[in-house]
């Protein structure tokens, strides 16, 4: 009996402390879901401004599309939609204009400020045998154009091109690239399956930059250009003199992070969420407001638009 009564009260103590993991929402914010017109994974989402937004996504070789608000996520209206190709990323500055990155190694471009967009055809076009997607893209100006991509262990390819069309540098790699993320003129970082790399001449060369291991597959930076990665089982290394250090782990399998004013987030399976200051530092896992796996995160100002596998879209509100 005693040794029963042991275990009920040792059982009984980790039930408490698992329950403690999870905490509730802090009171300045509130969560609420979004109207959004589309069933399938929100793959990308950028801000041009606090009222206007793009978000893509779709399902592989299927379906994809291109949606924009101008009310905050309110309301959408369909820029683009494929029947053969999932839109995988996006990117919009004032220099480099408006580009999408597609299944395929297709790229997507708007000439008239993402209304409209176009296949942006490529002279010297990828191997047939790389015909994998798109997962990132950037744009320093309408002819210097970065994209990487790939599938899992393998199959990664980085494409660059400086004069808007031929040639494109076509370069194969051994793993499937994730994010990029570029911080003054030069400067280039790439993760994907295993490592990260760092260019300083627009993407032309990469170098090893010593973090290995994890499928990294989230880069961002803060506005003052420090730079974090996120792994998919929850480690977070911050990018200094060249190099990682270490910042914090948290629990999990994770899809995407993003830093807000106050607050960051990171999102993954399950819909598992952590909340941590806007330097990352204590990180809390919430208590999930969905079983659904999380598939972004984008910081929106004071707030947070979450999307999720199945296309919907949650904000997170600063009161």
């Amino acid at each position: 009996m005693h040794k029963i009564a042991y275990i009920l009260i040792f059982s009984l103590t980790l039930l408490g402390v698992s329950c403690q993991k999870e905490k509730s929402l802090p009171s300045d914010l509130l969560l609420s879901e979004i109207y959004f017109p589309e069933n399938t994974e929100i793959k990308d989402m950028i801000s041009v401004n606090d009222s206007v937004l793009f978000v893509c996504g779709g399902r592989r070789d299927q379906h994809g599309y291109i949606y924009q608000s101008k009310d905050k996520g309110e309301s959408w209206s369909m820029r683009l939609i494929l029947d053969d190709a999932s839109i995988n990323c996006i990117h919009i500055s004032d220099e480099g204009g408006y580009w999408a990155g597609s299944d395929s190694l297709r790229i997507w471009h708007s000439k008239d400020l993402g209304q409209t967009w176009e296949e942006y055809e490529i002279s010297n076009y990828p191997w047939d045998n790389y015909l994998n997607p798109y997962h990132a893209i950037y744009a320093w100006n309408s002819k210097s154009i970065l994209a990487i991509g790939g599938e899992y262990y393998q199959k990664g390819i980085t494409s660059k091109t400086e004069t808007g069309d031929y040639p494109w540098v076509q370069t194969s790699w051994d793993n499937q690239w994730f994010d990029l993320i570029v911080w003054f003129e030069n400067n280039v970082l790439i993760s994907g399956y295993g490592q990260v790399l760092y260019s300083d001449n627009f993407g032309k060369e990469f170098h090893e930059t010593g973090l290995y291991g994890d499928a990294f597959i989230d880069l961002e930076k803060t506005d003052d250009n420090e730079i974090f990665v996120l792994g998919e089982h929850g480690e977070i290394f911050q990018y200094n003199n060249l190099s990682w250090v270490r910042h914090t782990n948290i629990q999990g399998r994770f899809n995407d992070m993003a830093l807000g004013e106050k607050y960051s987030l990171f999102v993954g399976q399950s819909g598992i969420f952590f909340l941590a200051d806007e330097n990352l530092n204590e990180p809390i896992e919430i208590e999930p407001f969905t079983s659904s796996h999380l598939s972004l995160a984008h910081a929106h100002g004071n707030d947070f638009l979450i999307g999720t596998l199945d296309g919907k879209i949650y904000r997170l509100s600063g009161k």
